[in-house]
């Protein structure tokens, strides 16, 4: 076998293996909050200003923290428990940065330099706050809704698309066509 390929298939593990505990533990997380967090408790306690529901995703970032990796399950279920997007925004791009173990990591990879851990702890957040900001008139609602085949609001031909915006014949048990 090609050296290429061996390291290939050997960083691609590598890669895989780091990933999977971060993962895992927003599998984890999400599992948790669509179990033990009521739908009614998270919409009392998110604030319906803007800049609040800003500065609540991002502060649930540090006492939620979550990896790369770990934050879009996460962020799902908070939006399936009615967070609003821009505050589940906000969350997704600042929890990786603003948790506390990246911003001790932060700290020591700088030695010791709070200005710099400060830095980028703030230039995320409003990063975080911008596009929060930018969200808020997008129509990204249908676009996070979840299509399960055969669903309510599937047409049955496994294209995605919902009754009225599908042309193709259906397919599958429901047809007679497998």
């Amino acid at each position: 076998m090609d050296a290429r390929l061996i390291h290939l298939a050997q960083t691609a593990l590598a890669v895989f293996l780091e990933a999977l505990p971060f993962l895992v533990l927003g599998s984890l997380v999400s599992a948790c909050m669509e179990v033990f967090v009521p739908r009614a408790w998270v919409e009392r306690r998110v604030p319906k200003s803007l800049p609040g529901a800003l500065a609540f995703g991002v502060a649930l970032g540090t006492v939620l923290p979550t990896c790369e990796c770990g934050v879009v399950p996460v962020v799902r279920r908070m939006m399936g428990k009615g967070v609003p997007v821009p505050t589940a925004v906000a969350y997704m791009l600042a929890a990786p940065v603003v948790n506390p173990v990246v911003m001790v990591s932060t700290w020591v990879a700088f030695r010791g330099d709070a200005l710099m851990t400060g830095l980028r702890a703030a230039v995320v957040v409003a990063t975080a706050v911008s596009v929060g900001i930018s969200v808020r008139r997008m129509a990204v609602d249908g676009a996070l809704r979840a299509r399960v085949p055969g669903g309510p609001d599937a047409c049955g031909c496994g294209c995605g698309h919902e009754d009225a915006e599908c042309g193709h014949a259906p397919v599958g048990p429901a047809s007679g066509q497998e």
